[in-house]
């Protein structure tokens, strides 16, 4: 027998039962090898409002009850940004706790800003792809968080099926749109249902400033909260040693 097939860290995520990009994205930002990803699905109605996202918050627990309950973690991630900052990021570790007690916590939209300090950046510029309510409590979060939202935009879609249907290309399209104003510093792109891994590297190579990803960001806490001190080249400044910065 040998230490299974998360030797080096354990990550037990929180996805939306609507969620078809989580997975493969969250893998794509972490080390290739012995680091498992555990996933459990948290219900949720298909129109992306205010009101079914606040409403995941009764599912939060019984999900996290499944995350593999036999084994270790060491970290568990609740992968919807926008659904953090409409319940609430500390609401949602607190109900985590409730079942795994101890256990560190994150979610995009506190790894999204964790990054962006890290990076050493202030006035960004803001990319999301939801309709105008939920964008303005990820901008409000932001904001009360000491960032200056320089320029945003956005895809207005309704639903989770329909973000993840959004071509990477456009998604780098409209960063390079935004994220090119001068007084912009660097970007922060939210969402986990949608696909950026395959584009990260040209995005911020063609924009010449950093890049954060709530999928991206989300995987860099969860290593940083592991422990586990590994790199991941190709996908994103934040993911390469500060001295490549």
């Amino acid at each position: 027998m040998d230490q299974g097939p998360a030797a080096k860290c354990a990550i037990g995520v929180l996805t939306l039962a609507s969620d078809v990009a989580t997975e493969s994205e969250l893998r794509a930002f972490l080390p290739s090898g012995g680091v498992g990803v555990f996933a459990s699905r948290v219900p949720r109605a298909r129109a992306s409002t205010l009101d079914n996202l606040r409403a995941m918050e009764r599912y939060i627990a019984e999900a996290t009850q499944k995350l593999v309950p036999d084994d270790h973690l060491d970290v568990i991630a609740f992968s919807c940004t926008s659904g953090a900052a409409a319940i609430g990021a500390k609401r949602v570790a607190s109900l985590i706790h409730e079942v795994r007690p101890g256990i560190p916590v994150t979610d995009p939209v506190t790894a999204g800003k964790n990054g962006l300090r890290a990076l050493g950046l202030e006035r960004i510029a803001l990319l999301t792809p939801y309709q105008a309510p939920v964008n303005e409590i990820i901008l409000q979060s932001i904001e009360e968080s000491g960032f200056e939202v320089v320029v945003k935009g956005g895809f207005f879609c309704r639903s989770g099926y329909e973000m993840s249907r959004i071509s990477p290309r456009s998604i780098l399209e409209a960063a390079l749109k935004l994220g090119s104003q001068k007084d912009v510093e660097g970007i922060f792109i939210s969402c986990t249902a949608i696909r950026i891994a395959a584009v990260m590297e040209e995005m911020e190579t063609s924009l010449g400033k950093p890049v954060v990803f709530s999928t991206q960001a989300m995987a860099w806490e969860a290593l940083r909260l592991s422990g586990l001190q590994e790199h991941v080249p190709g996908r994103g400044r934040l993911l390469r040693p500060k001295e490549d910065y």
